[in-house]
């Protein structure tokens, strides 16, 4: 008997016929004496290992009848001390087998005790909802050790809801004696071992969640609940995610601090688990929120292989949670109702477009479902949303993904029109509604809205500059040419640069830039090194004039002319000017002879290479700077070893100046077009009428008629209203069915398993 203090004492005093009295020690009777009680002794035995205390009750474990005679000692050692006696006559020293709190321990592991199995079965058949409430509560306490409790409890709980008539039949006592059947097969449970790894397998279904905890495959324990209607209206992969949620709670105290692997039959959860916690839906968050502290692994396995989790999740046991449940999920409504940035005039509109769209309607039943295990089982209609099913989830009768709302099919078009109203371009578009809104093929329709609007078109950036074609070397010295017109100080010069060489010639056109004066100075030059084989020019006067074409053909020259406005297509000629142009500027400031330092850039190597003047003659110029006379000797140049100097200059170049830049697509005739009539003017329409021999060269025709050569760059594709009306509407649409037709006019319609 545990002795009572003074103030203990006088709590417990009581009257009788002879006078007032007081307990001196804890006596039986008082509501909180077995709590204290149990307090004290699992105290007094707390240091010993093996020894399991609940109230009056008391367990001595051991592996080996050695350990367990140590640990049996110091138990009577230590009541010895305490002057704590045991009931000789209820002592059980020595044995394999026990019964203790309603279980049976022995070396196989746990199960029920015969007695309470016994008490259920002789039960009578209820007379009332009481006692029935009495039957599931007893069977409650053995649901640990019953796996397959199956569907025989769901009629007889339909009996313990509001407002229903007690009526009990055939059916129900046929029922309460299945139950009483499947209760006498319960399984032996495995003793837990924190050493071995645990695994959570877990499944629901559509009225119920269950639990189950293995070691080595081996039962440890059993858990299931049934859902209450406002969770059985939970989208099937929210039903998964609460029976991990309902599985570690169950069983905190074996899975807290420990790494888990949790099985499950719904694959959308292994990638739910891998992504990061804001990126989930917002009521997959909540749930994901109560699981945190747990160290989880969550891996696939098809239901098949889950038989125990999936047997309890199809037989249940009563749960009383519905009323709280129910404020939780009209807290998740509110809290996506408040924060949905949409005015509730439009919301209303999209609610009523979700609840007519027939597509939309689907989506709401196969997320109470659940998605088929193969995209190929989906309708066609739904296919789309197939990639995105693990995020898929109604609330209030809206459909979301993740938290995007779903548009219907019917106001995408004026959604697309709101997204565009102020004439962003593709990727602010986009970076608007990405955490806003969504269908499928929203990104692709709004890269459609925005390059068919005729104002962005009109005002949109130039293209990007594309990788750099570079002229092939030639073969010899003064084979091709390139010839180019420059002004400098009121004087108008025509340039000549050889390709291969790099030596460049000038001359002063006197009476302006027309061809006869071109063609004089050109013949006085060909006189002098040559005629060469190929000449580069733009597509500007002289030398498109019909004069300058006859001199070149009767002197057996080829011409080819650059796009206009785009001078890099004849790059060499344009850096050739401005090289010479800053040695005439540099002569007229100091008042030296331009001609001396026109002799001295053709007489000086490039880049450690051999000189202009060596290259195309194979010898060196004398100037004014004092050179041995060797120097001057000829000296043919290895054309091999040079060729393939210049080809891994010019690879370096090219390498340098294509990392910034995108390929544009090759364009056809009668394309339709936007096209620059001048460099900084804005986008014109047009058509393309020819695709001119040269590399990203066209001629295009302006609405009013008038031709241009533009070169690609210059150029965008624009398709008409119509193709992209279409092009919309198949977005939209989502028309999977495409159809041919063969040589006798049927359709031909492709087998469904082509058309994922």
């Amino acid at each position: 008997m545990i002795p009572l203090d003074e103030k203990s004492s006088e709590l417990c005093t009581f009257n009788t016929p002879f006078g007032r009295y007081k307990f001196l020690r804890l006596p039986y009777g008082l509501n909180c004496a077995p709590e204290i009680f149990h307090r004290i002794i699992t105290e007094l035995f707390s240091d010993i290992v093996g020894v399991i205390v609940y109230i009056d009750d008391l367990i001595i474990t051991g592996t080996t009848l050695e350990e367990h005679n140590q640990r049996l000692k110091k138990v009577l050692d230590r009541a010895r001390e305490v002057n704590l006696k045991f009931n000789k006559s209820k002592c059980i020293i020595g044995v394999t087998e026990v019964k203790f709190l309603g279980h049976v321990f022995n070396s196989e592991g746990v199960k029920p005790d015969p007695d309470k199995i016994k008490a259920i079965v002789n039960m009578p058949s209820p007379k009332s909802v009481k006692d029935l409430q009495r039957f599931l509560g007893m069977i409650n306490y053995l649901s640990s050790y019953i796996p397959k409790l199956a569907d025989e409890t769901t009629l007889l709980r339909s009996l313990l809801k509001k407002n229903t008539s007690w009526v009990w039949d055939e059916n129900y006592e046929s029922m309460f004696n299945k139950v009483k059947n499947s209760i006498t097969t319960a399984p032996v449970l495995s003793y837990y071992d924190p050493s071995i790894p645990l695994t959570l397998s877990v499944d629901a279904s559509q009225f119920a969640v269950g639990a189950v905890i293995l070691q080595n495959d081996k039962p440890c324990a059993y858990a299931s609940q049934t859902l209450t209607s406002a969770q059985q209206n939970y989208a099937q992969i929210e039903k998964e995610l609460y029976a991990i949620v309902f599985g570690c709670k169950r069983f905190h105290q074996y899975l807290y601090g420990q790494v888990v692997k949790v099985q499950t039959d719904h694959k959308p959860l292994v990638s739910l688990f891998k992504k990061a916690l804001h990126s989930v839906p917002t009521r997959l968050q909540r749930m994901m929120l109560n699981i945190q502290s747990y160290h989880l692994n969550v891996e696939y396995v098809p239901g098949k292989l889950m038989v125990l989790a999936d047997t309890l999740s199809r037989a249940p046991l009563p749960d009383s949670d519905e009323d709280n449940i129910d404020e939780e999920l009209i807290l998740q409504v509110q809290v996506f109702s408040e924060n949905l940035a949409i005015g509730k005039q439009y919301l209303d509109k999209i609610k009523n477009e979700t609840l007519n769209d027939s597509i939309f309607q689907k989506i709401k039943n196969i997320c109470k479902s659940g998605w088929p295990l193969n995209k190929s089982l989906l309708e066609n209609s739904l296919k789309p949303f197939w990639t995105f099913r693990d995020e898929i989830h109604v609330i209030d009768d809206l459909v979301f993904k993740g938290n995007c709302l779903v548009v219907p099919t019917k106001l995408r078009s004026d959604m697309l029109k709101l997204i565009h109203e102020g004439h962003m371009g593709i990727e602010r578009c986009r970076n608007q509604i990405k955490d806003v809104l969504f269908w499928p093929g929203i990104s692709n329709d709004i890269k459609n809205i925005v390059e068919s609007c005729e104002v962005c078109l009109k005002y949109r950036n130039n293209n990007a500059k594309e990788p750099m074609i570079s002229h092939a070397v030639p073969d010899l010295p003064w084979q091709k040419l390139g010839i180019d017109l420059f002004h400098h100080n009121d004087k108008t010069y025509l340039l000549v640069v050889d390709y291969y060489s790099k030596f460049i010639e000038i001359a002063h056109l006197s009476k302006g830039s027309h061809a006869k004066l071109v063609i004089t100075q050109l013949k006085s030059i060909f006189a002098r090194f040559g005629i060469p084989m190929e000449i580069i020019s733009d597509n500007g006067p002289p030398f498109n004039a019909a004069e300058f074409k006859l001199f070149c053909s009767d002197w057996g020259i080829n011409i080819v002319t650059s796009s206009p406005n785009y001078p890099q297509s004849n790059g060499l000629a344009e850096r050739c000017v401005q090289i010479v142009k800053k040695l005439l500027k540099k002569s007229s400031d100091t008042g030296t002879d331009p001609y001396i330092a026109l002799m001295q850039y053709r007489n000086t190597a490039n880049n450690s290479l051999c000189s202009p003047a060596q290259l195309l003659m194979s010898r060196n110029l004398r100037t004014k700077i004092p050179i041995k006379l060797s120097s001057l000797k000829p000296k043919l140049v290895e054309v091999e070893n040079h060729n393939k100097q210049i080809s891994t200059k010019t690879d370096k170049v090219m390498s340098h100046y294509n990392k910034n830049t995108k390929q544009l697509s090759q364009l056809k005739q009668n394309d339709k077009i936007l096209f620059k009539i001048k460099p900084n003017s804005t986008w014109s329409n047009g058509k393309i009428v020819e695709v001119c021999a040269q590399p990203r060269s066209y001629r295009v025709e302006a609405d009013n008629g008038k031709i241009y050569r533009r070169n690609r760059k210059f150029i965008i594709k624009s398709a008409l209203k119509s193709e992209n009306k279409n092009k919309n509407e198949k977005s939209i649409e989502i028309n999977l069915q495409a159809e041919t037709k063969n040589r006798f006019g049927r359709n031909i319609v492709k087998p469904k398993r082509f058309l994922n």
